[in-house]
């Protein structure tokens, strides 16, 4: 939605401790996940991030909303998963639509910071709305703040326009975040000091690295800003930079003498938060700079465990070729298996006595992986087919824990490879779930059902696309998996592996007959979805088969408004070389033209207008291109749109027009440039 500027109003408040609040959620419990539920609390208990966040996946891709919930705290926060904003933006997103109040607050949040989203004000008074009605007293608060800020405030695309403020370090801190290094500069002239933090430490030159806008980390450094400074939360720029994968600002950074090993509070260095995303070109660089490959965080993991439990081999094998080596494994537990299984049954592990009430013994051992005993178990007769009272048997508990050779032991001695629990699940579903590729195969290999589903729709093929194993997904489909199926939402596998980021897995199912314009309940298609995420190699794989560019999706934005929302030009480009149509209007009438002009991206206006753009069209406001790009201050696209013909006197609703709103906001360099395109007879007769 355009109307929040990138370098005049994007409003930065660091909520740390109130999203890390999310992640109190995880002892609340979801319909029909009591068992998921059990081991997520105890690995939250443990302080097992990782394993909390890989038990979420299965359910929030299935749309749980309160896993969706779950899931996006961990992202937001960074905890067993690299924070990722935009994926905590897209896991409230997706709750936040189903009524999750919680996610409703939340996603105002989101919103109203630009986490994860184009910072838009409206839309987090919209969400701050839904939660306060709902009773969220955390809502209620923001809602009112917001809402009594005052017009100065108020930079959406029908809002009012007041005097600029006088220059201050929220202005820098502004500018740095959008990339605006036009207005950095300005600001620094007028005595803005380089280093100046926000309430919670953050200076301009944390808030370029963070979002990659290696000009302005460029223009900062050479101004002198402290390239080591931390916030209160113990981060810094090269921690924020290397956190969001942003080389070429890691670089200026390295060379500005910033310490490589610096920690953050947790104990990460930025070789660290590099391999847990997995990006090894960012690892490369930081290694050859002399990054200690040895280190080991306050939980004692290392680059190597954090590449290695992300799945990432060939970071993994790089860490190595550079002497990283593993912990030394624990002392074996010596004493022996009923021993062990008798305390465990006595204590009833992490949970309590009662966390195995109903479990057969044979259940037990499965569970806690103790192969020996559940083979001298079905040697003595155990009940193979035994169940609790949730409807789990040993083999249940074996594939959702990844046990394979104890499934294969069960599987001989004739468990039945399709029993259901209560939720639905089967043991080829739960494999899928926890990402157990191995013990999938087993099953798939003793005949189970490919296509049984849960009662949302969810099969084993989704689940593996959602845990982005291809080989997996290759199994189910030689097993005659339907490529075809669909959840209770819409969304079928090919859209879950663009949302994934994955043209390797896309083209499989492509090839496999899933088709290209098949749209969710929110009629967003796999196109639409790689437009918005920015996925250009899925996008072009969607494309080339011959998905339709122009099919709308939620709220009447088409991939190509989608691409100029996020100022994707590559993806723009893409979208209007096979055929999409450049003007056609979202729901509130705005123009992928306007959307970028508003966004104030230059190559994204450059590349609309080639196509031929009409620059003089008007929104539900009133509002054309060149009066969103000159509300928010965006030259270089005021530029090019009005050396292409745009009209400058053109006033909208509020009777705004263009040359007002440069005065008004203190740009003299957007006043210059209007007066050059001013109509000779206006200039004349100093008509406005």
């Amino acid at each position: 939605m355009p109307g929040v500027t990138q370098s005049g109003a994007r409003v930065v408040r660091v909520q740390a401790a109130a999203m890390a609040l999310l992640l109190v959620a995880v002892a609340v419990p979801w319909p029909g996940c009591a068992a998921p539920l059990d081991a997520v609390q105890t690995a939250v208990r443990q302080h097992d991030y990782a394993r909390a966040a890989k038990l979420l996946q299965g359910p929030a891709a299935a749309g749980n909303p309160e896993a969706q919930y779950q899931l996006a705290a961990l992202y937001r926060a960074g905890r067993g998963v690299p924070r990722d904003y935009d994926k905590a933006f897209h896991w409230l997103s997706e709750a936040a639509h189903q009524g999750y109040v919680k996610a409703e607050y939340s996603l105002g949040v989101m919103y109203e910071n630009g986490w994860g989203t184009a910072p838009d004000r409206d839309r987090a008074i919209t969400w701050f709305a839904k939660a306060a009605a709902a009773g969220h007293p955390m809502a209620k608060v923001r809602l009112k703040q917001a809402t009594s800020v005052g017009k100065s405030a108020n930079r959406s695309t029908g809002g009012t326009t007041t005097p600029a403020p006088q220059p201050s370090g929220q202005a820098l801190r502004w500018a740095a975040q959008s990339g605006d290094a036009d207005a950095v500069q300005r600001l620094l002239a007028q005595g803005v000091a380089v280093d100046a933090a926000g309430p919670y430490g953050r200076t301009a030159l944390m808030e370029a690295a963070r979002e990659g806008h290696s000009k302005v980390v460029a223009l900062l450094l050479r101004r002198g800003a402290h390239a080591d400074r931390t916030d209160h939360y113990g981060e810094n720029a090269l921690l924020l930079a290397s956190d969001r994968g942003h080389a070429a600002s890691v670089g200026l950074l390295l060379k500005a003498g910033a310490d490589i090993n610096v920690r953050d509070r947790r104990g990460n260095t930025p070789l660290m938060l590099a391999a847990a995303d997995g990006n090894a070109a960012l690892a490369r660089r930081l290694i050859r700079a002399g990054a200690d490959v040895k280190l080991r965080n306050r939980k004692g993991w290392s680059a190597l465990r954090m590449a290695g439990a992300a799945d990432h081999p060939g970071l993994v094998r790089l860490l190595r070729a550079h002497g990283a080596r593993p912990a030394a494994a624990p002392a074996p537990d010596r004493a022996s298996a009923d021993t062990r299984l008798r305390h465990l049954r006595a204590q009833g592990g992490v949970g309590g006595a009662s966390a195995y009430r109903g479990w057969s013994t044979l259940m037990i051992a499965a569970w806690q992986g103790q192969g020996d005993l559940v083979r001298s178990l079905l040697a003595a007769g155990a009940h193979v087919h035994a169940r609790d009272e949730d409807g789990y048997t040993a083999l249940s508990r074996a594939a959702w824990r990844g046990y394979t050779a104890i499934v294969q032991q069960l599987l001989r001695a004739g468990a039945r490879v399709d029993s259901h629990t209560r939720d639905g699940h089967t043991p080829l579903l739960w494999a899928c779930d926890g990402d157990h590729p191995q013990t999938a195969a087993a099953l798939l290999a003793a005949g189970a059902d490919p296509n049984v589903h849960l009662a949302d729709g969810t099969t084993a093929l989704m689940l593996a696309v959602v845990h982005q194993d291809r080989d997996l997904v290759a199994r189910l489909l030689r097993a005659h998996a339907n490529v075809h199926a669909g959840r209770r939402d819409g969304a079928d596998a090919l859209i879950l592996a663009a949302r994934a980021d994955d043209p390797s897995i896309a083209e499989l199912l492509l090839r496999h007959g899933a088709r290209p314009d098949r749209a969710d309940g929110r009629r967003r298609s796999a196109l639409w979805i790689a437009a918005d995420g920015g996925h250009t190699a899925v996008l072009r794989l969607l494309l080339n088969h011959g998905a339709n560019p122009n099919r709308p999706g939620d709220q009447g934005y088409t991939p190509l408004a989608r691409a100029a929302l996020h100022g994707d030009a590559g993806a723009a480009a893409l979208l209007l070389a096979h055929g999409a149509k450049v003007d056609v209007a979202t729901g509130e009438r705005n123009t992928p033209l306007m959307l970028a002009a508003d966004r104030g991206s230059a190559a994204v206006v450059k590349t609309l207008l080639a196509a031929h753009a009409k620059p003089d069209r008007r929104n539900a406001n009133g509002n054309t291109a060149l009066l969103l790009a000159v509300r928010g201050g965006h030259i270089d696209a005021a530029r090019l749109l009005l050396n292409a013909g745009a009209d400058p006197g053109i006033r909208n609703n509020r009777r705004e027009q263009a040359l007002e709103l440069a005065k008004s906001s203190g740009r003299q360099d957007m006043v210059t440039l209007l007066r050059k395109h001013e109509p000779h007879s206006r200039r004349f007769f100093g008509l406005f």
